[in-house]
């Protein structure tokens, strides 16, 4: 072999070799970014994926029905399987609007009544018959207040009033509104 043959080997590999020691150290620290990614990246699947699994052993509330008719139809049983005529019934708004959770995974739906003409025992009947019944809504807040036009009559426990019941409920994506 010649000598300059030799020579143009052996500076072809030389340069090979400065090229590779300038870009190794870069590519290792890539090389090192990508894997602490990639970890990251399997993190994340591995949440996302007990979180799915989460959800699908999470029991399924039942249908909200969120027209008055249903709440209404579903109050009045409730009512009547705690022995209390639906007249008690004065009022009911169901909010027609739905409010979305900060987290945006659930929409919170909201109801009012009004119950007059009942006595304190029979507010208590009602909302364990109603937490039986319709576990889904919860009685958020609770108003009782005495009704003026009927206390002269009764006196302690049969005294009448007036409860005005906030109800509220949590319906989540993929779920009957």
């Amino acid at each position: 072999m010649k000598q300059s043959l030799v020579l143009l080997w052996s500076a072809t590999i030389i340069a090979a070799s400065v090229s590779l020691a300038i870009t190794a150290p870069p590519m290792f620290r890539a090389r090192a970014a990508a894997n602490a990614e990639l970890a990251k990246l399997q993190g994340s699947a591995d949440a996302a994926r007990q979180i799915l699994a989460a959800r699908a052993v999470m029991p399924r509330l039942p249908a909200d029905g969120a027209e008055s008719s249903a709440l209404a139809t579903r109050l009045s049983t409730v009512l009547s399987s705690c022995g209390l005529p639906a007249s008690v019934l004065s009022s009911l708004t169901p909010d027609t609007t739905a409010q979305a959770a900060a987290s945006g995974v659930a929409v919170r739906r909201r109801a009012g009544l009004t119950l007059t003409g009942i006595t304190l025992p029979q507010i208590g009947r009602f909302l364990d018959a109603w937490r039986t019944a319709e576990p889904a809504w919860v009685a958020a807040s609770i108003d009782v207040s005495p009704e003026p036009q009927r206390t002269a009559a009764a006196t302690g426990g049969d005294l009448p009033l007036r409860a005005v019941i906030a109800l509220e409920r949590l319906v989540f994506p993929g779920e009957a509104r």
